[in-house]
C-alpha cells in the first residue's frame, strides 16, 4: 500500500516537474539600445554616489536601479 502511494507521489512529482520545465524563462541577449542604456545609468549612479555631481548626486540610487531593471527586463523579455 505505502509501495503504491510512493510510486504514484513520485509519478505526480515527474509529471509537474516535466511541465515546469517548458514554463522556464529563457534569457536573451537585450538589444544594444537597452544594453547601453543600462550601462550608462549604472555607471552615472556609481559615479555620483562616490562623486559629488549637482544633479546625479541627488539621484544616484534612482540612476542605478534603472540601470538594473533596463538590463533585467532586457534579459528576460524578448526583444527589449
Amino acid at each position: 500500500m505505502y509501495l503504491v502511494e510512493f510510486r504514484l507521489g513520485l509519478i505526480l512529482c515527474e509529471k509537474s516537474f516535466s511541465l515546469s520545465k517548458k514554463k522556464i524563462m529563457k534569457p536573451s541577449a537585450p538589444q544594444k539600445i537597452t544594453w547601453i542604456i543600462g550601462i550608462l545609468c549604472g555607471i552615472l549612479g556609481i559615479l555620483g554616489h562616490f562623486a559629488q555631481i549637482q544633479f546625479i548626486s541627488e539621484y544616484s540610487f534612482t540612476l542605478l536601479m534603472v540601470g538594473f531593471i533596463a538590463l533585467a527586463l532586457g534579459t528576460s523579455l524578448k526583444g527589449v
